[in-house]
């Protein structure tokens, strides 16, 4: 819980940072819009419940992207150093996390191919190559050892195309919501593309690898040697919810600029009217992954049993222990103090 809480926080300062690069209004409220939304996702709130790895993978994911972003825009060293740090914690969690370097390739790569007024400088191409390549060499005996027990993953099959519609789903949260998700991702995509500034990222250069190339290339991969799960994936739910914040931020200021005397007033409502039916598309999935049938584990049986330890087994431990340590103090007070006391004072 705590992980993807972190990870909402990350995404709306993200979110901030590139929608300032992009030029979109607000960039404030647009970073706030994202985060929210992550939390909004019922993917998001199904593994902030579990155990499992795969929020802290998300957050970490998050904020290496962040960091990127950071290291772009100032090209200190410490903010690689960081980027290259938190690649090699997100590995150690998720060995397939490591798909982030290349989304994130794909978009310098991308940014790269602009207009010459915002290309990066080619030692910031260099510096994210020396980041990467360290954090996989960190990695190197993990990933060796992870090779070697490929068989703990062969009950995976290969993906068809109904796993690729989960998976479509799943980032959407609904199957109904999926087209309006996916509309919104598209606005946020095209709007503000070209960045304002030299290396700055825009929501629609980072996010949109971010979500796809992890997916594309493990589905890819999957046809020959079976290695998708939906979760594998999931540090890529937040690009969504960038895209998403965008494209509700683009729309309200396509809003603004209608030449209409309220327009400017009211454009607010179509972004309002826009959450508040992915509000209701939601309500039912979010419902469902907090029920407590909705996991593998049944965690009313588990509480049973603690609350049973803690009450019947826990509570009067400590108050024998409690009342053992007074009648001790009280045998010592009197110099009635056994001798094994006496033993360990002199020692």
């Amino acid at each position: 819980m705590l992980a993807v809480a972190l990870a909402a926080g990350f995404t709306a300062a993200l979110g901030r940072r590139l929608a300032a690069a992009a030029g979109l209004p607000s960039p404030a409220f647009t970073g706030l819009l994202a985060g929210l939304l992550l939390v909004a996702a019922p993917q998001a709130t199904r593994y902030a419940q579990e155990a499992r790895s795969y929020g802290i993978v998300a957050m970490l994911a998050t904020l290496a992207t962040y960091l990127l972003v950071r290291a772009l825009a100032d090209d200190r060293w410490r903010w690689w150093a960081g980027y290259g740090a938190a690649l090699a914690c997100a590995g150690l969690f998720n060995l397939f996390s490591l798909l982030l370097i290349v989304a994130h390739g794909l978009s310098l790569l991308a940014l790269r191919a602009g207009p010459v007024a915002t290309r990066p400088p080619g030692r910031q191409l260099r510096r994210w190559g020396g980041a990467a390549v360290a954090a996989v060499a960190v990695l190197m005996p993990l990933l060796v050892a992870g090779y070697r027990q490929r068989v703990q993953v062969a009950w995976l099959t290969r993906p068809g195309w109904g796993v690729a519609s989960s998976l479509v789903q799943g980032f959407a949260g609904s199957h109904a919501a999926v087209v309006p998700v996916a509309l919104l991702a598209l606005a946020g995509a095209v709007a503000g593309l070209v960045p304002r500034r030299a290396a700055a990222l825009t929501p629609g250069v980072i996010a949109v690898p971010w979500l796809a190339a992890p997916g594309v290339i493990l589905l890819a991969v999957s046809q020959v040697h079976p290695l998708f799960t939906g979760r594998y994936v999931e540090f890529s739910q937040p690009a969504v919810a960038l895209l998403c914040a965008a494209g509700l931020s683009w729309l309200a200021g396509l809003a603004a600029r209608v030449p209409q005397p309220l327009a400017h007033r009211l454009a607010w409502l179509p972004p309002v009217a826009i959450v508040a039916l992915l509000g209701v598309l939601l309500a039912g999935p979010q419902q469902s992954v907090r029920r407590p049938d909705a996991r593998i584990d049944n965690l009313r049986w588990a509480s049973t049993i603690l609350h049973w330890v803690f009450w019947y087994i826990g509570v009067p431990a400590v108050l024998l222990g409690a009342l053992g340590a007074a009648l001790l103090a009280r045998r010592c007070l009197r110099g009635q103090a056994p001798g094994w006391t006496r033993a360990c004072a002199q020692n």
